[in-house]
């Protein structure tokens, strides 16, 4: 069904006006608003040879705002990403016109960006639905994903962002090709490049490999679009990128995260700890221990009497058969993770910098209504959320079941299950933030609802070819 020119370009067009405007008067304009480092700056700061202009790193507390190459630290590398390309644009242009110095907006502005982009790609989509159908899909989609809850981490240099604005990506591209907007083969490489990216954003999110490979021989577009060869290539690169990933991580990466789980999760939730650190072959005095994370000065981990002890011990593999043994303890720990999950966004993170005067941890309150509304909703109410999650995933697989997308909307609910339930057992520190990227797949679930017709495959136009 072809669309009037006039049409094509106001419905391209005002959207993605309305989201800049908003993004960029948080983002750009002072007072900026983003989102503080927990620690994990590092893993993007380093290679680049940044550090606070300041000298001194905050956490927590405030965004630091200013930033500065220091050539005496030598590049340094703990955990590979993509988020390295989103940073580099700015890192050059401060290195060639601000004698090293680099302004946090740098990242925001790429970032933001790439996500303006992606509102663009996916706009003729959204065009081809009736005029009250685009207005809500537009609707959702603003009212959603310009949040604070989601571009204040634009501002930061956290891993995440590339593996929502990949993701999203991912989603304009596929978009584009069961609708025939453009070329077929732009699109179907656009989406494999996309998903190598996400992939490699974040090793957390690497798990979702097998969802992802089987998108590729489920989805029929995507095996009329390449052939075996290409597809065997495909699922070969992404194999070793992930492989290597997981490769280059640091022992104590793994460890840490089952060490929160165990001393500040099971244990003093559990009526018998003494049984509980027996399970896992630790000496019953550690039960000291119990309520300390991994990061504490006195934790077992940085305790060299039981150092090697918790790192042969404490893995995922023995919370995994745990959980087995004991469901009591994994409903638990899914519970904990629901009410973290409902709150939206960290409670801990301020998303201002020093120089405003504001309280340590303030929280913008602008652009907040979506976020702020659920989080009132949900919070401490972990089973109406699990109501809401479930209508959102029931809604979704109805709209999409005519659709082209029926497979691949399943497929995001598979991913949004496995990124939840790896957030809820096997970290339990800063819950709310590791669920971010299920919260992300979720609300993709929520838009694809205003976007399928119930009843009917959308129109769609020939696609483009080049040779």
């Amino acid at each position: 069904m072809p669309i009037a020119p006039a049409r094509n370009r106001a419905a391209t067009l005002l959207p993605v006006l309305i989201a800049a405007v908003i993004l960029a008067s948080q983002l750009l304009v002072k007072p900026v608003v983003g989102l503080a480092d927990n620690g994990d700056f590092v893993n993007v700061t380093l290679p680049f040879q940044l550090e606070p202009a300041g000298g001194r790193q905050i956490y927590f507390d405030y965004i630091i705002p200013q930033w500065r190459y220091q050539p005496s630290e030598p590049p340094t590398v703990r955990l590979i990403t993509s988020e390295w390309l989103l940073i580099a644009p700015g890192y050059a242009l401060s290195r060639l016109f601000c004698n090293g110095s680099y302004d946090l907006r740098w990242t925001g502005l790429t970032h933001m960006l790439l996500f303006l982009w992606t509102l663009w790609l996916v706009a003729p989509f959204v065009a081809r639905l009736p005029a009250w159908r685009a207005l809500t899909a537009w609707a959702v989609i603003l009212a959603v994903f310009c949040d604070v809850a989601y571009f204040s981490i634009y501002n930061s240099f956290y891993m995440d962002a590339a593996s929502l604005l990949f993701l999203f990506l991912s989603v304009a591209f596929y978009a584009r090709l069961i609708c025939g907007e453009g070329s077929t083969r732009r699109n179907t490489w656009g989406l494999v490049a996309a998903l190598f990216l996400f992939l490699t954003s974040k090793l957390q999110h690497a798990i979702l490999l097998p969802a992802i490979l089987a998108m590729f021989l489920l989805d029929k577009r995507l095996r009329r679009a390449l052939s075996p060869r290409a597809l065997a290539g495909i699922a070969a690169v992404y194999l070793l990128s992930v492989a290597g990933m997981f490769q280059h991580v640091p022992q104590s990466y793994s460890t840490y995260a089952a060490y929160n789980v165990l001393f500040t999760g099971l244990l003093p939730n559990s009526p018998h700890p003494a049984d509980v650190l027996a399970e896992f072959g630790l000496p019953l005095r550690m039960e000291k221990l119990s309520g300390q994370s991994a990061f504490a000065s006195q934790s077992g981990v940085n305790d060299p009497v039981y150092r090697e002890q918790v790192h042969r011990s404490v893995t995922h593999t023995r919370l995994l058969a745990y959980y087995l043994r004991h469901p009591d303890a994994a409903l638990l720990m899914v519970k904990n993770a629901l009410v973290e999950s409902a709150r939206e966004r960290p409670l801990s993170r301020g998303n201002f910098a020093p120089e405003t005067g504001l309280p340590p941890q303030s929280r913008s309150r602008a652009f907040a209504v979506v976020s702020d509304l659920r989080a009132a909703a949900f919070t401490f109410r972990p089973w109406i959320y699990v109501a809401y999650l479930a209508a959102v995933a029931s809604a979704a697989i109805w709209c999409a079941r005519p659709s082209p997308a029926a497979s691949a909307v399943t497929l995001l609910l598979a991913m949004a299950a496995i990124e939840f339930f790896l957030g809820a057992l096997a970290d339990c520190q800063e819950t709310t933030r590791h669920l971010f990227l299920f919260r992300a797949l979720m609300d993709l679930a929520l838009v694809s609802i205003a976007v399928f017709p119930p009843a009917r495959p959308l129109p769609s136009s020939p696609s483009k070819d080049f040779s």
